[in-house]
C-alpha cells in the first residue's frame, strides 16, 4: 500500500522496505572504553587506580601471615615453631570468620558502607598496634589477639573491593585478570621486602614499630579520603 503526500511523493509502508540500522562502531572487549561503559578516559583511569589499590591490598594480605609467623618465631618471644603456628591458625580462623561476616552483611548493607566500616575498623586496629608497640609493649598474648583481629579485618576487604569495582566499572574477564595480576605482583614485592627487612628487624626492633607507624598513617589518610 502506498500513501500520497501533498507533494505527490510515494511513501511506502511495507515492512519489507524498512532498513534496519545496526551500530557497527562497537568498542573492543579489551578496550578501557568497555570497562568504562563507553567512556575511555573514565575506564582507563579507574582501571589504573584499582590496579594499584589491589596491588597494595593483595600484597598486605599475602605477606602479613608469613611475616607474622616469622616475628612470632623470633628470638624476642622465644616461641617454638609449633607454638608460633598456633598464632597463624588463629589468624586464619578469624580470617574465615571475617569473610563469612562480610558475605552476610553485604546482603543487607551496601558495599560502600561495608568498606567504610571495614576501613574504619582497620584504622582502629592500626592505632591498637601503634599503642601496644610504643606504649604497652608487645607480648605473646597481645600478638595473638592483634593477629586474630588483623585477620578479621583483612578478610572482607578483597571481596568487597571487587563488589565496589563492579559498581564503578563494567568488570570484564580481562580486567579481573589484570587486577589479580596486580595482587600477585604486590604479594611478590611485599614478601621480597619483608624478607630483606627481616634481617634488619632482628638487629633493630624499632624498625617493626616504624612499619606499624607508617601503616597507621596510611590508613588514616585512606579513611579521611573515603569520608
Amino acid at each position: 500500500m502506498c500513501l500520497l503526500k501533498d507533494d505527490y511523493a510515494a511513501v511506502s509502508t511495507s515492512p519489507e522496505s524498512v532498513t534496519v540500522i545496526t551500530e557497527t562502531d562497537q568498542p573492543s572487549p579489551y578496550s578501557p572504553r568497555t570497562c568504562g561503559r563507553g567512556f575511555f578516559q573514565y575506564g582507563l583511569t579507574l582501571s589504573v587506580i584499582f590496579f594499584f589499590y589491589t596491588f597494595f591490598i593483595g600484597g598486605n594480605d599475602q605477606t602479613f601471615s608469613k611475616f607474622f609467623f616469622t616475628f612470632l618465631n623470633s628470638e624476642r618471644f622465644s616461641l617454638s615453631a609449633s607454638a608460633a603456628s598456633w598464632g597463624i591458625i588463629l589468624y586464619w580462623l578469624s580470617y574465615s570468620v571475617g569473610r563469612l561476616i562480610g558475605a552476610i552483611v553485604s546482603v543487607f548493607v551496601s558495599v560502600d558502607m561495608c568498606l567504610n566500616v571495614v576501613w574504619l575498623a582497620g584504622l582502629c586496629l592500626a592505632v591498637a598496634w601503634f599503642v601496644f608497640v610504643w606504649a604497652f609493649g608487645l607480648t605473646t598474648t597481645s600478638l595473638f589477639v592483634l593477629g586474630a583481629l588483623t585477620g578479621l579485618v583483612f578478610a572482607p576487604i578483597f571481596p568487597l573491593s571487587f563488589g565496589f569495582y563492579n559498581q564503578k566499572l563494567n568488570v570484564i574477564p580481562l580486567l579481573i585478570a589484570v587486577l589479580l595480576c596486580g595482587s600477585a605482583l604486590g604479594a611478590i614485592l611485599f614478601q621480597k621486602i619483608a624478607g630483606k627487612s627481616n634481617e634488619f628487624i632482628k638487629k633493630n626492633r624499632n624498625l617493626f614499630s616504624f612499619f606499624v607507624k607508617v601503616l597507621c598513617w596510611i590508613r588514616i589518610r585512606i579513611i579521611f579520603r573515603r569520608f
